[in-house]
């Protein structure tokens, strides 16, 4: 799976998590010093997308620290 994603100002990185439709629902990952934090993950389907950009950009599943989640969406996944 090729994760699409954006890189942004102060290590950030925006990811299409392909939710339902493509540039719809976005995670985002924050790197620093080696160490980095997802902020909001999609639902479950999200999971390979996410793991495919950590791959991509050579970020370590170990050094993810956190998982910040702002909301949740309601509607199930499918």
């Amino acid at each position: 799976m090729k994760p699409v994603y954006h890189e942004l100002d102060f290590n950030l990185t925006c990811i299409d998590t392909q939710h339902i439709r493509k540039d719809f629902v976005a995670s985002y990952l924050i790197e620093d010093n080696g160490r980095a934090a997802f902020i909001d993950t999609g639902c479950h389907l999200s999971v390979p997308i996410l793991l495919a950009t950590l791959n991509a950009k050579n970020i370590s599943r170990e050094s993810i620290d956190y998982i910040l989640l702002t909301h949740i969406h309601y509607r199930p996944c499918r």
